[in-house]
């Protein structure tokens, strides 16, 4: 399925704003902003039903008036995780050095135990 069908399957009310227009010699460059919420499963999961809100850049190289080469930059993996598809798993890791970083300090027991049920909530 091509990527636009996929885009506008799992996000049939996407809005794109076009943030900054440029233009030099061939290339048109945009700056964009995107809202849209998780309504179909074209990306491979069941929909989440979860707004989503992206930014990206979009280059385009003209000629004879036609679009004949295009590059974008996205943040996808925002886009994953905002949809619950994609939990970073460096959060976990950054709240187990910040206990040990405590352990190694021995406030003590209490205190060491309560930061790691605060990090842990």
């Amino acid at each position: 399925m091509p990527f636009v069908e996929r885009i506008r399957g799992a996000f049939p009310d996407i809005n794109v704003v076009v943030e900054d227009a440029f233009r030099a010699k061939d290339k048109v460059v945009l700056r964009w902003s995107a809202t849209m919420t998780h309504r179909g499963d074209h990306l491979g999961m069941p929909a989440s039903g979860k707004h989503v809100r992206m930014t990206g850049i979009t280059i385009a190289r003209i000629a004879d008036k036609k679009i004949i080469a295009g590059w974008d930059n996205w943040d996808q993996l925002g886009m994953l995780k905002q949809i619950g598809a994609y939990e970073s798993p460096t959060t976990s890791l950054f709240k187990e050095r910040i206990v040990e970083s405590v352990d190694s300090r021995t406030l003590g027991d209490w205190s060491t135990s309560r930061l790691r049920h605060v990090c842990d909530d």
